[in-house]
């Protein structure tokens, strides 16, 4: 049975629970962008103006918990009522292009750079990779960069309830949930897709001996031929910030983890979950033999609330919850084994 649902939004000067009409609210993993859309009638006041503050508590019956803060970024006003659309931090990483050179230091560190040109606050899990230099022409915002930094040490950002950017293998916040079918959850969608797809190689830059630890990688033969000759079957992908051979091997294995992650995805629909974030990890009970899913890592979630179709929260994700990347395709490889698995494990060195 579905629960009792409230709610309560502080936008600028005012708080409003009862008055609202409608809301969405989407969390996602960086480069996308969360955003709350929210309804409220022609006769209730809105003294609250572009740039104040907003913040989100949701309620569906088993606790309050803050799931948005953020600052207003439009007002809309119709005949027949008001929306408010408001955004995150996020927002601002998307509006900063950096372009600036940064040199010896970890991936971790530039994500913190970037995060504090644009006044974000952010917790980072793992630094990654260290990098000689990193150089920024203002082609890309600084969502895409920390999304792209993020991914080189097998992790992903999303943003938590109070408005900290959270960055870890996880992808967000790394909690678990256990859902059942038949009691939260209302409807399931999943899909395969093949995994016909070549090894995965990255390339960095420099000149110097490749057999230190940490040493710069000769741009002639960087990794002394263990990934194989490119071709069909073996993708080398450059990554110049990539300066050493430790590096160049948990990128290629955390690319290759992404990758792994979209063969299966999973949809889910329940009831008003306001708990659930990106990154968390979704244990599924009872599911029916032709719905093999047995848990999913969560990518995104929707909450809705509208009227006459009562509230709901739509949970995107990957059927892989595996967060460590050597870990991950050491067992991918002996799994799946022939050609595909003997690719991934040269790829890994």
């Amino acid at each position: 049975m579905m629960l009792e649902v409230a709610l309560r939004l502080e936008a600028g000067p005012l708080a409003y629970d009862r008055h609202v009409v409608a809301l969405q609210l989407r969390r996602v993993q960086l480069p996308a962008l969360d955003r709350l859309v929210v309804l409220l009638p022609h006769a209730v006041a809105v003294e609250a103006v572009p740039g104040d503050d907003v913040a989100l508590d949701l309620d569906g019956g088993e606790g309050v918990a803050r799931v948005f803060t953020g600052t207003l970024d439009r007002i809309v006003r119709s005949a027949t009522g008001v929306r408010l659309e408001a955004v995150n931090g996020g927002a601002a990483l998307a509006q900063v292009r950096p372009a600036f050179s940064l040199q010896a230091l970890s991936a971790g560190d530039a994500i913190r750079r970037l995060t504090g040109e644009a006044g974000v606050d952010v917790d980072v899990e793992d630094d990654g990779p260290d990098l000689a230099l990193l150089v920024l022409d203002g082609r890309e915002t600084a969502a895409e960069r920390i999304a792209a930094l993020a991914r080189l040490s097998g992790q992903a950002g999303a943003f938590d309830g109070e408005g900290q950017l959270r960055i870890s293998a996880a992808g967000g916040i790394d909690e678990r949930m256990a859902l059942k079918y038949g009691r939260e959850l209302l409807a399931v969608e999943m899909a395969e897709s093949a995994a016909n797809a070549p090894a995965l190689s990255v390339v960095g830059e420099g000149a110097g001996d490749a057999s230190a630890p940490r040493g710069r990688l000769p741009a002639g033969d960087f990794d002394l031929g263990s990934a194989g000759e490119a071709g069909p079957a073996n993708r080398r992908i450059a990554i110049p910030d990539v300066r050493s051979a430790d590096a160049a091997k948990a990128a290629s294995g955390a690319l290759a983890l992404a990758r792994q992650k979209l063969l299966q995805r999973a949809k889910l629909t329940t009831f008003l979950l306001p708990g659930l974030a990106p990154g968390m990890e979704i244990e599924l009970a009872d599911m029916p033999d032709h719905l093999p899913l047995a848990a999913m890592r969560v990518t995104q979630v929707v909450h809705s609330i509208r009227p006459g179709e009562g509230a709901t929260t739509e949970i995107t994700g990957t059927g892989a919850t595996d967060t460590d990347p050597l870990a991950f395709l050491g067992n991918l490889a002996g799994a799946l084994g022939g050609a595909l698995g003997g690719a991934l494990a040269g790829a890994l060195g």
